[in-house]
């Protein structure tokens, strides 16, 4: 039993080990890759960053950037503020102003120190003074 324990917490370590050994997403990185990240990646952070960074690529339409950002607004790291702020944004290319004025007000309620609430509140004032 106590090979059985020891066995399990040596497999545990040496495996969060060879996952904090990967490289992290970075610009660099080529799509393909970054697609698999996004899709398949056990770490739940290094999906959200592999979906931000797709987001900035040139080819993301306001659709597939509304797409890439579902559900990455999530947690107190400023990665969520960015994901919300992009999810406004694109929300309101795509011509659905509810919606981004909920993605704004979130933003301002959740991260409200965060440099992107200036921007909530420049847009949501723009659009009730």
């Amino acid at each position: 039993m106590a090979f059985t324990v020891l066995g399990s917490l040596a497999l545990l370590v040496l495996g969060r080990q060879a996952l904090n050994a990967r490289p992290l997403p970075s610009p660099d990185t080529a799509t393909a890759a970054l697609e698999r990240t996004r899709h398949w990646d056990l770490d739940p952070e290094r999906r959200r960053e592999a979906s931000l960074l797709l987001t900035a690529r040139a080819a993301a339409t306001p659709a597939r950037q509304r797409q890439l950002l579902q559900g990455q607004g999530w947690g107190r790291d400023p990665l969520g503020a960015v994901a919300l702020k992009l999810d406004a944004l694109a929300a309101g290319k795509l011509g659905q102003p509810l919606v981004a004025t909920a993605r704004w007000r979130e933003l301002l309620r959740r991260f409200p120190a965060d440099p992107a609430s200036a921007d909530a509140l420049y847009e949501l004032g723009r659009n009730d003074p």
